[in-house]
């Protein structure tokens, strides 16, 4: 029982922050549409945000949108949660089904969350079953800036085995999560009190694209 003790904190933990806007979330389809983006403690988000120009031609911006608290849980707040941003782009100009999109996600946080809220988003955005993930190198981002690429596996395996010694205490097969169904490049990082993540999902899914735009967002927090 101490095994399980120890599993469902971390589990949970995962679910809560991804909620709370650590890692990049499903593009949505809806129509263009921008809310103000200032967080509790009144910092002002938007201007963080990557807008057109940063963009290759071609790509416009699909929605932007201010994260409210009642969308974050429990464990997000009590890391400080301050407030969040997400920001949608989709590369208009490719041929129907070839498109892609690029989500900015800004969350702001104290300074002394950051360490736990980089390392939780990390393995939280490798968790997707059916994929097979490559680091990529990073650089421009301070100390904090990683990088991957996930690509989808011809033979996707949809569960993990439960180890012997979790079975033998009653725990049946772990699912992980579906992921989006497409490859995509992530590059996330943290700088002060803000929190990104840059994420780029379609059939053109590059690792140097998405670190270029990571790059760009960077530079916009002083």
């Amino acid at each position: 029982m101490h095994a399980s003790r120890i599993l469902i904190p971390v589990l949970a933990l995962f679910v809560a922050l991804s909620a709370a806007g650590c890692t990049a979330p499903s593009p949505a389809s809806t129509a263009p549409a921008t809310t103000a983006g200032t967080g509790s403690a009144g910092i002002a988000l938007s201007p963080l945000a990557l807008t057109a120009d940063d963009l290759p031609s071609g790509w416009t911006r699909a929605s932007a949108r201010a994260k409210e608290g009642s969308e974050v849980g429990e464990a997000a707040h009590n890391a400080g949660w301050q407030g969040g941003y997400v920001v949608t782009f989709v590369n208009g100009s490719a041929p129907a089904g070839q498109q892609d999109t690029v989500v900015q996600t800004i969350t702001a946080y104290p300074e002394t969350s950051m360490a736990a809220i980089t390392g939780v988003a990390g393995a939280q955005d490798r968790s997707f079953a059916g994929m097979t993930y490559t680091d990529i190198p990073v650089s421009g981002l301070g100390a904090s800036g990683a990088g991957f690429v996930a690509r989808v596996e011809a033979m996707a395996t949809p569960q993990v085995t439960t180890p012997a010694a979790l079975t033998d205490i009653g725990f049946t097969e772990v699912q992980k999560p579906a992921g989006p169904g497409q490859d995509f490049a992530e590059v996330y990082f943290s700088k002060g009190t803000m929190f990104e993540v840059i994420r780029m999902t379609g059939p053109h899914a590059s690792g140097d694209a998405v670190l270029r735009l990571a790059q760009a967002a960077y530079q916009k927090i002083s």
